[in-house]
């Protein structure tokens, strides 16, 4: 095989609890989930040993190839495993700045390609080496490459898939256990700066109830209102004063009386969590503001999804 598709799932964190700080770095608790929203990302083989990349789509154009998360897992990959240089096409679509964790998202694509493409086989060491590569290039790409629901901690470099109802992967009776979740996304075109995020979080001395172990549980439980009604992310009200149209986007999505809603990461997009396709279609049928509205559905990593709206067998 000379060359391999990945789809990068951009994320929703669904909560966000900061826990501390260690060696200058805030430590996090996170439930987060991969969308059916994505960017395609295309790897190719090169004999010369060069990683070369392109980036199209959501003004990705403008970043510098050394500074791009796909570029730079791309090189450590290639450093790692002494193999060949890689061609990368990436076309996006999950929009750049919002918290959606595209730049993450695709590095952990290109992660998954390059795996493909030049190991052979499910070796635990391989697998254990891509993740470290993973840690290097994001706070979130390991989740990222994971994908499905995740608790993700400390700086993310532990993270581990969550699963409903007692099941576990490989469980075939998994992919009937639970429910598929659906998100009506608003996304303003104003960016917020993480480090900008954070700093003020940090000038504001505030803290908040944690959130994530209730959410986990709710989820592994199927309740959907209780796992919406547990959605919360420490980094909103800051952010919201960096960028009203924050605050903006989050009234927005309350204003369709949804299970949940919130801020997902630093900002600035906003998220609304529906149990079914139907009510997520109406809300984005209503929608009447400013802000760019993406429809997006959880995803899995399993054959068959199993999260929040019931799946029958032979979907």
């Amino acid at each position: 095989m000379n060359s391999c598709k990945e789809k990068a799932r951009a994320k929703i964190n669904l909560t966000l609890d900061i826990t501390g700080t260690a060696n200058g770095y805030h430590e996090l608790d996170s439930l987060v989930t991969s969308l059916d929203l994505y960017d395609l990302v295309c790897v190719t083989k090169r004999k010369d040993g060069a990683i070369r990349l392109f980036s199209k789509g959501e003004g990705s154009e403008a970043i510098p190839e050394s500074e791009n998360n796909a570029y730079k897992a791309a090189v450590l990959f290639r450093e790692e495993f002494s193999c060949g240089g890689a061609e990368i096409k990436i076309f996006k679509n999950i929009p750049m700045g919002a918290g959606l964790g595209g730049s993450s998202a695709d590095a952990a694509g290109v992660l998954r390609a390059m795996k493909r493409l030049f190991l052979s086989g499910d070796d635990k060491k391989d697998e254990e080496h891509v993740l470290n590569i993973a840690d290097k290039t994001g706070s979130d790409t390991r989740a990222m490459y994971l994908g499905g629901f995740c608790r993700m901690r400390g700086r993310g470099t532990r993270a581990e898939r969550i699963y409903a109802g007692g099941f576990c992967e490989g469980d075939e009776n998994a992919a009937y256990a639970g429910k598929r979740a659906y998100f009506l996304l608003i996304c303003p075109e104003e960016g917020v700066s993480s480090g900008d995020c954070f700093r003020l979080y940090d000038k504001r001395q505030m803290t908040y109830p944690a959130a994530t172990e209730r959410a986990i549980a709710c989820f592994k439980a199927g309740d959907s209102g209780g796992l919406g009604a547990a959605i919360k992310n420490d980094l909103t009200e800051a952010a919201c004063e960096l960028a009203p149209c924050v605050k903006r986007a989050i009234e927005e999505a309350a204003s369709f009386s949804p299970l949940g809603y919130g801020m997902t990461g630093s900002g600035s997009a906003a998220f609304a969590l529906f149990d079914s396709r139907e009510m997520l279609d109406w809300a984005k049928s209503r929608y009447k503001g400013r802000f760019r509205t993406i429809a997006a559905e959880s995803e899995y990593p399993l054959k068959k999804p199993w999260l929040f709206a019931p799946v029958q067998k032979g979907q």
